[in-house]
């Protein structure tokens, strides 16, 4: 066992089953994976660990303990998720569970406990998560009236969804904004607060700046005025933020007051989250440039920017235009514009011609010869 852990060359007739090789995996201090990950300057975060761990705990060491790692082949995970399909997992969640699984076949391989990763040629399970019906421009308008407490209970809960809503920010993001990070005309993104973890780096570890217009901007005043550089949303004087839960639980009720019930809510898949989603979608809409859009909502590839835009064809007015015109006839009034529209001929350009030379007028002598000559 003290040469696994060590990552030394084990002879194939010793080749550990999975609970062996599992032991100390994804554990800070015991786990040479880890130590190879911070060495090179990627260092898993805390809460991923967790994920992996709990995934190892709950499924793959229950499914494959008693398993020799060289017997686990591409044969035997395709019947893992086969079963797990049949028992009712989401393709997400045996997706997250996959992931664990090649971490650990691929470190055998790099310990040379097997050749090959049988993972290497399985691919991710089509994306099966609910699609996200979002809000509508006129559900968005509903939300945020002129007077706020129309809608909303408490101030923070308003400012921290239409922040949500104007930036796109995670629900981390939002409940870890501080004071400090709010400027003159933008926000600076540079972490997330979660209960267990508290304040850390963000989802993909880098900083983002989002620009914000002043309406939004005075609102944030407002709230900087209470709790100074510290947390934004507290109600403590910024030493703690609030809660993720009462974020959601007022959000769900000023739905509730525009029409959009709990059943609603769920057939629609919305929650705070879903703001994102409406950002995204918008400035898509708005034909923004995607690299300035990722920008913005911090994702790092063109299909995450997709998976997030749900358009409405409601809103494709433009579309609609363009086909009433490819069967519709012209009228007269019609053509009469686009007569008026059509550029004009141009005149042709004027050649310059050498005049002729002027013939002298003959004088009456001249003339008189002349009519003798032709007498």
């Amino acid at each position: 066992m003290e040469l696994l852990q060590r990552g030394e060359l084990l002879p194939q007739e010793v080749c550990p089953t999975m609970t062996m090789f599992a032991d100390g995996f994804f554990i800070e201090g015991r786990c040479e994976y880890i130590k190879l990950k911070q060495m090179m300057k990627e260092p898993l975060k805390e809460s991923s660990l967790d994920v992996h761990r709990s995934n190892l705990d709950t499924h793959l060491i229950p499914y494959f303990g008693d398993t020799k790692l060289n017997e686990i082949d591409s044969g035997t995970v395709m019947t893992w998720l086969l079963e797990y399909a049949e028992r009712g997992y989401k393709n997400t969640y045996i997706n997250n569970l996959m992931m664990t699984l090649r971490v650990m076949m691929g470190e055998a391989v790099r310990r040379k406990i097997i050749k090959e990763n049988p993972l290497k040629d399985i691919e991710k399970l089509p994306n099966d998560s609910k699609e996200i019906q979002i809000l509508s421009p006129a559900e968005v308008q509903a939300l945020f009236p002129p007077r706020w407490n129309t809608m909303w209970d408490t101030y923070q809960i308003y400012v921290v969804n239409k922040l949500a809503a104007f930036t796109g920010m995670r629900i981390g993001e939002l409940v870890g904004m501080r004071g400090e990070f709010v400027f003159r005309d933008y926000i600076s993104i540079c972490g997330q607060w979660h209960t267990k973890y508290g304040y850390t780096d963000t989802k993909t570890g880098k900083n983002r700046d989002i620009p914000i217009i002043k309406e939004l901007r005075d609102e944030l005043d407002v709230l900087k005025a209470e709790n100074g550089e510290g947390f934004l949303f507290s109600t403590d004087g910024g030493k703690t933020p609030i809660s993720r839960s009462s974020i959601y639980r007022e959000l769900y009720k000023a739905l509730g007051r525009i029409g959009i019930d709990h059943d609603a809510r769920l057939k629609r898949a919305l929650s705070v989250h879903g703001w994102r989603h409406y950002l995204n979608t918008s400035l898509r809409m708005a034909n923004v440039p995607d690299a300035k859009i990722r920008e913005i909502t911090g994702h790092e590839s063109r299909e995450q920017t997709d998976h997030y835009t749900h358009f409405d064809t409601k809103r494709f007015t433009e579309v609609l235009a363009v086909q009433k015109t490819i069967t519709q006839k012209p009228n007269l009034k019609m053509a009469e514009t686009v007569k008026a529209a059509a550029p004009k001929k141009s005149k042709p350009a004027l050649k310059l011609v050498k005049p002729a030379a002027k013939k002298k007028k003959a004088t009456a002598g001249k003339k008189q010869r002349a009519a003798r000559k032709g007498a």
